[in-house]
């Protein structure tokens, strides 16, 4: 028999680019939960990232390129996708992504710009293409500014976490964010979309590797609801079976 197709989640990087934090959440996902596992380089593998003592302005202004073009943004992703769904071993139509920091805020501009599913039929001989994508999540994502609106409509369900304390995603944001997954929904296509909020929790609160910021709890609960998240958009909903219950009335006895 054929091998089995794998689901597969790609996860996109901070503004610091790619490196070994990014790298450890796709050996955790590959060894703990059976998917495949990609980490991509939206910098790409010849850029030259400035410095890590480089003032905020020059970093913010490098990664800037991105989170302020958000086709150039939404392009270097579909690319990562693209290369993920041509894997021999990976299931085309059950990819998801996940990204962190600034990769949640590309995860948002996907959303916006290439958020709506491919035709699901095909009048020729030649198969439909497959769906973009099946999922997305944004871990404490940066939302600061206006940002362009959704295209057309947002069919891919999507989930995002973020700190109560975060001043990348105040209110807001919030408020935008949630306008534009509303406004972008597509009423004839079941793609819901969740937000998360954790009270008294910073920005990059998931990132081992973020001293202060690093939250453990927050940490492991957004963690738990990503992979809900992506368990029940591979495998089907999750039901809850409740069991009988006596609800017949009770004579509880008491004195005021």
């Amino acid at each position: 028999p054929p091998p089995m197709l794998l689901p597969a989640i790609i996860i996109l990087h901070d503004a610091g680019g790619l490196d070994l934090y990014e790298q450890q959440r796709a050996t955790i996902i590959a060894q703990q939960y059976g998917y495949a596992a990609f980490a991509a380089d939206v910098f790409g593998y010849y850029a030259e990232l400035p410095p890590e003592d480089a003032p905020w302005a020059v970093r913010g202004a490098f990664s800037g390129r991105y989170t302020n073009n958000s086709t150039l943004f939404a392009q270097r992703i579909q690319a990562a996708i693209d290369h993920v769904q041509s894997m021999e071993f990976v299931d085309a139509s059950r990819v998801g992504m996940v990204g962190y920091c600034m990769g949640g805020t590309g995860v948002v501009h996907y959303l916006n710009v290439k958020g709506e599913a491919s035709e699901s039929k095909s009048e020729s001989d030649v198969p439909a293409s497959p769906p973009l994508l099946a999922g997305a999540v944004g871990v404490h994502p940066s939302l600061l500014g206006e940002g362009p609106g959704p295209v057309g409509t947002i069919d891919i369900p999507s989930l995002h976490l973020t700190g109560g304390a975060d001043f990348l995603t105040g209110p807001a944001s919030m408020e935008k964010l949630e306008e534009d997954m509303n406004a972008g929904r597509n009423v004839n296509v079941m793609a819901p979309w969740e937000t998360v909020r954790y009270a008294n929790i910073f920005h990059g609160f998931s990132n081992w590797f973020a001293g202060e910021n690093y939250d453990e709890r927050a940490d492991a609960r957004s963690w738990h609801s990503q992979m809900t998240f992506f368990e029940e958009i591979f495998d089907g909903d999750v039901t809850v079976e409740i069991p009988e219950a006596d609800i017949s009335p009770q004579e509880v006895a008491y004195v005021d």
